[in-house]
C-alpha cells in the first residue's frame, strides 16, 4: 500500500518514533535499509512537522490481529489509561493485563478540571490502584495519576527542554507537579527549585527526589509561584508549564529571569492560519515583559482538533533584567 512515511537515520529512529507515535499509521508495517527506517505516518503530521523528511513508499500491511486493540491509550508506570467514553473496555483490558509492564486498567472518567489538573479515573480491570512509580528519560517518579497531574505524551519535550540546560545552571520550574523537568535538572548538578500548589504532588515530589538520590541541590517549595518566589533573585531557566494560566505569572517570571536567561512559556493556540499561530500570544507576552528575543517556538502535540500546545523560548531583552544584583543567585530560600 502506498503511503506517505517519515525517513530517519536509524541511530535517531527510536528517539523519533517516541515523538511522532501519535502519526504512525499501526495499519503498516515500518521498513528499514542498511542506513535509515521508514515510518508510514498519517498526512497530518504534515501540519506541523514540516521539518522532517518526507517520502513516498509501499508498505505491506500488518496482519490482522484480533488481540491487539486499535484504539490510543496512555501508559504511566504499569497503569494502561483508556480514552473517556471508549466501549467495550473489559474486552481491551482483558488484551492489554495479557501484557508484562500492565497491571491496572482505568478509563478516564472526566476530563482535566480544577487548578490542580487533575481527572477522574473508572477502574476497568487488573489491580485496584491509581499509584504507580513511571520510567522516563532515565528518572523514576512515584505518583498518583488521580491526585497529580503528569502526561506521558510530554516525554520528549521534557527531554528537549533538559538537553538545553547546562551543569550547575539556576533552573526554576513554576509548575513542577511530581517533578518531570526538576528531577532532570537536579541531575545535571543544576540548583532547582520547584514550586507547586498542590500539596499531593509535592509529597511525591520529595519522594521522588529520594527515589532518584538528590540531593540538597533540589529545594521544594509548596505553595503558589506568584507569591512564595518573592525571596528568589535572578535564574538560568524558567519553565512556565501550566498552559491554561501562565499568562498570570509571567510579570512574576520576568522578574525572576536573570539577562539571556530563557524562559520555556507554554500555552494553547488554536489554529486560525498557521502563519498566525504565534502571532498573537508573543504580542501579548511582549506587553507584559516587554522586549523579548524568540529562541525557538515550536508546537507541542495537537491538543484537540484546531487546537495546539504550545512553546515559546525566549530571554528579555529590555532594562528588566540589566540592574540585576546577580550575586544574590545563590540566596535561595
Amino acid at each position: 500500500m502506498r503511503s506517505l512515511a517519515v525517513k530517519v537515520n536509524k541511530k535517531r529512529a527510536e528517539i523519533l518514533r517516541r515523538e511522532i507515535k501519535e502519526f504512525i499509521r499501526e495499519d503498516l508495517t515500518i521498513l528499514k535499509d542498511d542506513f535509515y527506517i521508514y515510518f508510514p505516518v498519517q498526512h497530518s503530521i504534515m501540519d506541523y512537522k514540516n521539518s522532517l523528511t518526507f517520502v513516498k513508499m509501499d508498505f505491506k500491511e500488518q496482519e490482522k490481529r484480533s488481540d491487539i486493540p486499535r484504539i490510543p491509550y496512555d501508559i504511566v508506570g504499569d497503569i494502561a489509561i483508556l480514552p473517556l467514553g471508549l466501549e467495550d473496555a473489559e474486552r481491551v483490558a482483558e488484551v492489554l493485563l495479557k501484557r508484562k509492564n500492565i497491571r491496572v486498567v482505568l478509563r478516564k472518567a472526566s476530563s482535566v478540571e480544577g487548578i490542580f489538573r487533575t481527572r477522574e479515573y473508572e477502574y476497568i480491570a487488573g489491580e485496584k490502584r491509581t499509584e504507580t512509580i513511571h520510567k522516563e528519560n532515565g528518572c523514576l517518579y512515584k505518583l498518583d495519576i488521580e491526585k497529580a497531574y503528569f502526561n506521558p505524551r510530554l516525554s520528549t519535550e521534557r527531554r528537549r527542554v533538559i538537553e538545553k540546560i547546562n551543569n550547575n545552571d539556576f533552573v526554576i520550574d513554576m509548575f513542577a507537579g511530581v517533578g518531570p523537568f526538576s528531577i532532570p535538572a537536579a541531575k545535571k548538578n543544576c540548583t532547582v527549585v520547584a514550586v507547586d500548589c498542590n500539596r499531593y504532588a509535592i509529597k511525591y515530589l520529595i519522594e521522588n527526589k529520594k527515589l532518584n538520590n538528590i540531593g540538597s541541590n533540589l529545594n521544594i517549595i509548596v505553595g503558589d509561584s506568584g507569591s512564595v518566589l518573592s525571596k528568589y533573585n535572578v535564574a538560568d531557566h524558567i519553565i512556565m508549564n501550566l498552559p491554561f494560566n501562565t499568562y498570570n505569572f509571567l510579570e512574576k517570571a520576568t522578574n525572576l529571569i536573570k539577562k539571556d536567561g530563557i524562559v520555556y512559556f507554554y500555552t494553547f493556540g488554536k489554529e486560525n492560519n498557521k502563519e498566525d499561530l504565534f502571532k498573537e500570544h508573543i504580542k501579548k507576552i511582549e506587553e507584559i515583559a516587554g522586549d523579548i528575543f524568540i529562541h525557538n517556538k515550536r508546537i507541542v502535540r495537537s491538543y484537540s482538533p484546531h487546537c495546539y500546545h504550545l512553546c515559546i523560548e525566549f530571554s528579555i531583552s529590555n532594562e528588566k533584567t540589566k540592574n540585576r544584583d546577580e550575586s544574590k543567585v545563590n540566596n535561595k530560600i
